[in-house]
């Protein structure tokens, strides 16, 4: 890559964020995987941006590990980070230490929803 913005940089629509240069057949195969690779994690990032400034300075809290796999919970966990960061915002939380895995953070944990059920809805 000869021009990359830096992760959290805010772009506006048709801005370019990355810049390739050399002869094509070296790089041209990689067009689909680079797209993969930054389609995901950027709509998480500006999903969680979004989220992060339509709370006004109360927490986010991303808990996605209950409806994605396990093994992407790293990349997903590093793009709520970005999108947070991106927002002003240092309070939030993710749900396992497999989100914080690529910048050393701790999850917060879950737990079942039937637990609450067993103790009569008594969350206190």
């Amino acid at each position: 890559m000869s021009q990359v913005l830096p992760d959290g940089s805010i772009i506006n629509a048709w801005e370019t964020i990355m810049v390739v240069e050399g002869a094509y057949p070296y790089f041209g195969h990689l067009e689909t995987v680079l797209l993969g690779a930054l389609a995901r994690g950027t709509k998480i990032a500006t999903n969680v941006y979004r989220c992060f400034k339509a709370a006004n300075g109360k927490p986010v809290l991303f808990f996605p590990a209950r409806f994605d796999s396990h093994l992407i919970q790293a990349k997903d966990g590093y793009s709520y980070k970005i999108g947070r960061e991106a927002a002003g915002q240092d309070s939030g939380g993710i749900s396992t230490d497999a989100q914080g895995e690529w910048w050393g953070s701790a999850g917060m944990g879950t737990i079942p929803h039937a637990l609450i059920a067993v103790y009569g809805g008594d969350t206190a």
